[in-house]
């Protein structure tokens, strides 16, 4: 067969591990980013979010309490109706927000690092092996942050913030007894506020010698508009003596003042019991929360609206776990357990207002997720949904086999699906219960599932993962081997028509890869919390310094930091930035799997997107070998023109040993990136497989798009084993 000089060039796809990969896949991509004109490009970095100076003098006590902690939760919410972007940070059992940036650079030299952070609270439950971070449930105008330790936080914004819900009973109010007989004997016993018989005033009636009973309650009106629940009734009586005055009473009431964010109160009362039993009916909404003192003199016939029933509203406890917005209700859950709020009021809670999930059959439930027009509740084992129809509330089954235990797993791509991961891989739930579809969940790792056997299944609950509309990309990562903490990151890559699968971690520094959270900014750039592990003492490095870092086209990996001396007051740091580990493009193993068929390869072609004067490093190994042989490194420039005067001019400082064309302004042509192709040769032997790839460290970036292997295949008859004997190999 004569040799295959055809251009037939194959666009560059996703990692695809499998046993026979088509033509295209590739075996490992590591920290690229596939670009919507095509092909992967090399030049994922991280930057911290606030850069320290290289050398920095700064107060031990804000060393220990924001660069020692791991992060166990970030979150970065912009407050509806403003332009108010507030950035969490949960650590060291602290919660605080960042105010903007720093911004100062390299002048930074004060210890005042905390200046513009803001603890929300403090000596929180710091999670363990077993634990997740806090949950960030976005109401719109506030944000509920809940981890089913603490009690829940409401932060309005602007270091306004309270607790969440009614966590114990509304406290009673104390009518005072009516002294009916001061007009006989001028000793006041209690108060007397009487009115004549004709006043449009007054309790009670003028009858005497009978009895006249009430009863009251109150509740707590609070600044999301939800009512508490209903308080105790408390009784107030008298009767009216023989030969009195013609009077009716008012009754004077001590009232109780609700908890932080009550802007109102309700009275309720019965009617005279005595007379028309104990219904309860509403009596005047005060609208503030710091009267101790109120005279109720409605009379009986003016009570028209009854008490809402005790059901209507009930006290929560701080334990819910995970919560979610949808059909305009709160929804929280933890255990067995679901409860949702009242429409519109996301602090109100029925008394029968809940699900409950048979956990022996599915488990507890790990996560709720708003989806189209559904709730979808996710359990150990099996998922559920939750939907309306017929005025009501109904809970069914999507599937009862497939679960999952990583409830920051859970990550929505809008109009496609949901994505979670679990022991078996990672999985899409597709589909929508409107027009007569129905919900689906397939399995879509395959590709990547070898990768994912290196997981720590046992904290397979520490996995973090986050979706970025701005780079229609999901990273989800998770810890490996014996890691405790997220060490290692798969990524699904969405631009292209079918979404392909990617690695993202980093190898060269292996501590410098360890996340512990995940989320994305308001104008969809990836924000990882860190995990630094270090000790706040003289001499001591990391390699994941600062608490925030944010996914960029940086050639670094973040900063590193020595402590050159440390005391009680002050320490002194050098830092530095940590460098990009690189990023590699390799190919999975191609042939035609077949004993009757070798290949011999001549050469490599590779299009790409020119970028001047970079290289990289083009390696390849032959029948499953892990040697890799190199080849010559190359320039991304057009192969005619390099090492010439004619080469495309290159941007930065006049330097011979760097390019021969340095951009001029006025007398270089500016031009766009081209699409170039480079040729390597490998010429191998007679072989079965055959595998490339280019790798590139440190500040060398690349744009792969496709390419074409040159090749000859040769046939011949498969090998009889029986025929070996006669070559002296023992059976």
């Amino acid at each position: 067969m004569k040799p295959q000089r055809l251009r037939s060039f194959v666009s560059c796809n996703g990692i695809n591990q499998v046993l026979t990969p088509q033509l295209g896949d590739a075996n490992k991509i590591l920290n690229c980013r596939y670009s919507p004109e095509g092909g992967w490009v090399g030049d994922i970095g991280f930057e911290s979010w606030w850069k320290a100076p290289s050398s920095w003098t700064v107060s031990t006590t804000i060393l220990q309490d924001y660069f020692a902690a791991k992060v166990d939760s970030c979150y970065q919410w912009k407050r509806q109706g403003t332009n108010d972007v507030y950035t969490f940070v949960e650590q060291g059992g602290k919660l605080y927000y960042v105010l903007g940036n720093k911004g100062q650079g390299s002048t930074y030299t004060g210890s005042f690092y905390d200046n513009d952070l803001v603890v929300v609270d403090s000596n929180r439950y710091v999670p363990k092996l077993g634990d997740i971070g806090s949950q960030y449930i976005n109401l719109g105008t506030q944000l509920l942050i809940i981890n089913g330790r603490d009690r829940a936080i409401l932060f309005s914004g602007d270091k306004v913030w309270r607790d969440f819900g009614y966590v114990i009973f509304t406290g009673t109010l104390d009518p005072q007894d009516v002294d009916t007989g001061y007009q006989d004997n001028d000793i006041l016993t209690a108060p007397a506020i009487w009115f004549t018989k004709n006043s449009v005033q007054g309790l009670g009636d003028v009858t005497e010698e009978v009895t006249y009973e009430y009863q009251y309650k109150v509740s707590y009106i609070s600044d999301l508009g939800a009512e508490s629940p209903l308080s105790d009734l408390q009784t107030v009586d008298w009767e009216l003596p023989k030969n009195s005055p013609d009077y009716r009473y008012g009754v004077a009431i001590d009232l109780p003042v609700g908890p932080e964010g009550t802007v109102a109160r309700r009275i309720y009362r019965t009617k005279d019991v005595n007379n028309v039993g104990a219904t309860f009916y509403y009596v005047t909404q005060i609208n503030e929360n710091s009267s101790r003192f109120y005279i109720d003199a409605l009379p009986d016939r003016y009570l028209v609206d009854t008490a809402p029933p005790l059901t209507e509203s009930a006290p929560i406890n701080t334990d819910y776990k995970y919560g979610e917005v949808w059909d305009n209700r709160l929804w929280l859950a933890k255990g067995d357990k679901l409860i949702y709020s009242k429409s519109g009021i996301f602090e109100q809670f029925g008394l029968v207002d809940y699900f409950i999930v048979p956990s022996a059959f599915g488990g507890d439930i790990t996560q709720v997720q708003a989806f189209y027009n559904n709730l979808i509740v996710f359990r150990e084992s099996a998922i559920n949904i939750v939907s309306f129809g017929d005025n009501q509330y109904y809970m069914s089954t999507i599937t009862s086999t497939i679960g999952t235990t990583a409830p920051n797993s859970v990550v929505v791509i809008p109009q496609l699906g949901v994505v979670f991961m679990n022991e078996q891989g990672i999985y899409m739930l597709t589909g929508g219960l409107n027009g007569g579809s129905s919900l689906d969940v397939q399995k879509i790792s395959g590709g990547v599932d070898k990768e994912l056997k290196r997981r720590n299944m046992p904290l397979l609950h520490k996995t973090v993962a986050a979706y970025s509309a701005k780079e229609r990309e999901v990273w989800m990562h998770y810890p490996t081997d014996d890691s405790t903490i997220p060490d290692s990151g798969v990524v699904l890559h969405l631009t292209p028509q079918v979404p392909m699968w990617s690695f993202r971690t980093n190898t060269e520094t292996p501590e410098a890869g360890y996340w512990s959270s995940i989320t994305t900014t308001v104008d969809g750039y990836f924000l990882l919390g860190t995990a630094p592990e270090w000790t706040i003492a003289t001499d001591q490095t990391t390699n994941k310094f600062g608490p925030l870092q944010v996914m960029s086209n940086s050639n670094t990996w973040g900063q590193k930091a020595e402590i050159t001396s440390s005391g009680d007051v002050t320490s002194t740091l050098t830092v530095s930035d940590v460098p990009n580990c690189g990023h590699t493009w390799e190919s999975e193993w191609y042939g035609y799997n077949d004993n009757s068929v070798k290949i011999r390869y001549f050469s490599v072609e590779l299009r790409i997107m020119s970028y001047g004067d970079n290289g990289f490093n083009f390696y390849y190994s032959t029948d499953y070998a892990f040697e890799e042989e190199p080849t010559s490194i190359q320039k991304q420039a057009k192969s005619e023109t390099v090492f010439t005067s004619k080469e495309d001019a290159v941007f930065g400082e006049v330097d011979a040993s760097i390019t021969k064309v340095p951009f001029t302004v006025d007398e270089s042509i500016l031009r766009v990136g081209r699409l170039i192709t480079l040729r390597y040769d490998v010429n191998t032997q007679l072989i079965d497989q055959f595998k490339f790839g280019i790798r590139t460290t440190n500040e060398q970036q690349f744009h792969l798009v496709s390419f074409n292997l040159l090749s000859d295949a040769v046939g011949m008859p498969s090998l009889n084993q029986s025929t070996r004997v006669q070559k002296g190999q023992s059976r």
